[in-house]
């Protein structure tokens, strides 16, 4: 059986920023086209907005105790 194949060290983390920094742009660009009014009323972009949130508080976290 081969050796599974073991990632440099913070590869994982920087396409997690990546992809983080790609949503927050989304995010960003969605609450601007919208306005702040629809965006407020729309739950799908709160909860958007709340899981990207836990996750950069993750990211910021696993970076710092690595």
């Amino acid at each position: 059986r081969s050796v599974a194949w073991e990632p440099p060290c913070g590869f994982t983390e920087s396409i997690e920023m990546i992809c983080l920094i790609v949503f927050s742009i989304d995010l960003a660009v969605k609450s601007y086209l919208i306005g702040w009014e629809e965006f407020r009323k729309s739950k799908w972009l709160i909860s958007y907005t709340v899981v990207l949130f836990v996750s950069v508080i993750d990211w910021v976290l696993s970076v710092s105790m690595a």
